[in-house]
């Protein structure tokens, strides 16, 4: 009889903090559970609502209330938190950061040009995103990942030190989000050129660039989430070891599956729910928008 470790070492599960890629698993799904709603809610909201089909009107309902509601106002920080943190965490363990962030940077770049040329000459409106998670995860990474280079460089830098940087990166960062761009509906910079927009709107958040965009992922605040999660990965998984390895085994593989390759399950997952949407609306309406 093969022992579930051998079957895990076969089939592609780590042994090796299985539950980082679990949590960040669970998060990546319920973004894109998210975008799923928003989509039901507004992309094809207007067609099911007057289609006159009652499944169709109900699913509209219930994602307009999902999107509106205390579910998402609590839930949606909380697992959007977690998946940057756990993100932070990761690139500890990677020998390769760099290359890492230009792949995921890739698939981001990919994302936009393919919402653009949808929106723009296919007539799917409002899907069009300039800088969503994928966006804000690789620029995080790239960056983290100098600064981490760049401590190395400092003569008696240490796990510990590095920790403490990045750390105060985190803190510094969050307290400049929740003292000088609060969240949407507050207030944002006053700007009417769309440049303007886009180049401020990928730092700092701005209330306009949703204007433009169908998903947005500032590196304020979201950059000092993930360098929290680098400072937690240098101190409590200095060995690159799991914290609970008694718990490990096939069970979590539907989470860390998705956790070990969030970026594509993501980007693979946002197109396979639009596709089956638009399928529904067009064989229930007979139309698209």
């Amino acid at each position: 009889m093969i022992s579930s470790k051998k079957v895990s070492k076969r089939l592609g599960w780590r042994a090796r903090a299985w539950e980082i890629d679990f949590l960040r698993g669970i998060s990546i799904l319920l973004v894109a559970f998210d975008h799923a709603m928003f989509d039901m809610a507004y992309l094809f909201g207007d067609v099911w609502r007057d289609s006159g089909v009652p499944g169709l009107i109900d699913a509209q309902k219930f994602a307009r209330a999902y999107d509106n509601g205390w579910l998402k106002e609590f839930w949606w920080p909380v697992f959007v938190i977690i998946f940057f943190v756990v993100s932070g965490i990761c690139i500890t363990f990677s020998r390769n950061n760099f290359k890492r962030g230009l792949k995921i940077g890739m698939v981001a770049v990919f994302l936009t040009i393919a919402t653009y040329l949808l929106e723009n000459y296919a007539g799917v409106y409002g899907i069009t995103i300039y800088f969503g998670v994928l966006h804000c995860m690789a620029a995080s990474i790239l960056i983290i990942s100098l600064i981490s280079a760049f401590l190395d460089r400092i003569p008696n830098m240490n796990r510990i030190l590095k920790a403490v940087v990045f750390l105060v990166i985190g803190i510094v960062v969050v307290l400049l989000y929740d003292m000088y761009f609060p969240p949407i509906g507050n207030r944002s910079p006053s700007l009417t050129s769309k440049t303007d927009i886009l180049v401020l709107g990928v730092i700092f958040h701005v209330e306009k660039f949703w204007w433009l965009t169908a998903d947005y992922f500032p590196l304020v605040p979201y950059i000092g989430y993930f360098s929290f999660g680098t400072a937690i990965g240098l101190v409590l998984y200095d060995k690159k070891k799991s914290l609970i390895p008694k718990l490990n085994g096939p069970w979590h593989m539907p989470f860390t599956l998705p956790g070990r390759h969030s970026a594509f399950i993501y980007l693979g997952v946002r197109a396979i729910d639009i596709a089956i949407l638009a399928l529904i609306t067009y064989v229930s309406v007979g139309t698209l928008f």
